[in-house]
């Protein structure tokens, strides 16, 4: 995988993930407790999307890092 698609993978698919975990989790929640307000919405939708931006960007920042490193290694001659 190219460094441009994994990051990508990163910074948009993991947030979207994130995402539709926390609306499965919503729609559980919801099936078992009942009605409830929109604030449990909005804070399942916040709290997972933003757990799926945060370990998106966290495998971003290792994947520049990761590819700096080789760069560095390979430059070297593999010594």
């Amino acid at each position: 995988m190219t460094r441009n698609k994994a990051i990508a993978a990163y910074l948009i698919g993991l947030p979207a993930l994130g995402g539709v975990f926390g609306l499965l989790s919503y729609v559980a929640y919801r099936l078992i407790n009942g009605n409830d307000s929109i604030f449990v919405f909005v804070m399942m939708m916040a709290v997972w999307g933003g757990f799926g931006i945060v370990v998106g960007g966290y495998g971003a920042f290792q994947t520049i890092r990761t590819e700096k490193k080789i760069n560095e290694f390979r430059s070297k001659g593999g010594k």
